[in-house]
């Protein structure tokens, strides 16, 4: 649910903005429809509050990587973050994005310049963390440290 805010208050904006990273359907409930769900439906106010809080656990995780000091540390806990997100499984430890990310989205996403992106995602590539050939990115989570890693992101809760 998005702006999840909305469903419980009658704020007329929001401070934050969803992006899509591939295709995606959306659907249009009236707030009150949802409310009214949420109080009858004890599996739905479940799945709800789930649903919140692995939201607000993704925004303390992106936060952490915006304070991250350095262009390198930020792009490693940024790729745990995409191979959960928008990774396919390819083995045990590689991921696939399903969606051709930019190097400046991914500057975007870490509030860095493409340039310094450019230059540190082949930084990477040399340690083996990622590949990019063919348009695609695989993320090999075998040479992430696991520091930068949130096991919550790879977990069914």
């Amino acid at each position: 649910m998005f702006p999840l805010n909305w469903s419980f208050e009658h704020s007329s904006e929001t401070f934050y903005y969803y992006k899509a990273m591939g295709h995606v359907e959306t659907y249009s409930v009236d707030s009150n429809e949802i409310r009214n769900k949420l109080n009858d439906d004890h599996e739905a106010t479940k799945a709800a509050h789930t649903a919140s809080v692995k939201l607000t656990w993704d925004f303390m995780e992106r936060i952490k990587c915006l304070q991250m000091p350095y262009t390198q540390e930020k792009l490693l806990r940024l790729l745990p973050y995409l191979a959960a997100k928008i990774g396919v499984k390819k083995s045990s430890t590689k991921y696939e994005l399903s969606y051709q990310i930019t190097q400046e989205e991914i500057a975007q996403l870490i509030g860095a310049t493409r340039e310094s992106v450019s230059a540190h995602l082949e930084e990477l590539e040399k340690r083996k963390a990622l590949n990019r050939n063919n348009k695609r990115i695989v993320i090999d989570m075998e040479y992430v440290p696991e520091e930068y890693i949130c096991g919550l992101w790879f977990k069914n809760i």
